[in-house]
């Protein structure tokens, strides 16, 4: 069993998920996670990406076991995370808005709140 396939079955226990969950999220197939989880195979790049996100742990982690920073254990990034991963448009806005000064962010923020709260009225 490899360092990678140790570390992903400890990261499937911790979450509470089960293979077949995992590969759901990830978009792969049952037998596939199983076959990482048992060491039988490793996964191409785009795939452990893939599954890292699944998980919300980083990529690096799963792979040579670099400790995780810590806001990667707070369940709202966690969960930040997830939309981003299945919602392009966030991930778009995100990225939109990186080099965004603290002040523009602040207007958009309120534009957006500003939207939200007429689409509930």
């Amino acid at each position: 069993m490899s360092d990678f396939s140790r570390r992903l079955a400890a990261v499937i226990e911790e979450k509470g998920i089960t293979q077949r969950e995992l590969a759901r999220r990830s978009g792969t197939t049952e037998a596939t996670i199983s076959r990482y989880v048992n060491g039988s195979r490793a996964p191409k790049a785009a795939l452990a990406v893939d599954i890292a996100a699944a998980l919300g742990v980083t990529t690096e982690y799963l792979l040579n076991g670099t400790q995780e920073n810590e806001f990667e254990r707070d369940p709202e990034v966690l969960e930040m995370m997830e939309e981003l991963h299945h919602r392009p448009e966030l991930r778009a806005l995100f990225s939109t808005s990186r080099n965004a000064s603290p002040e523009d962010i602040r207007k958009v923020i309120s534009i957006i709140e500003d939207i939200t709260k007429q689409d509930r009225d």
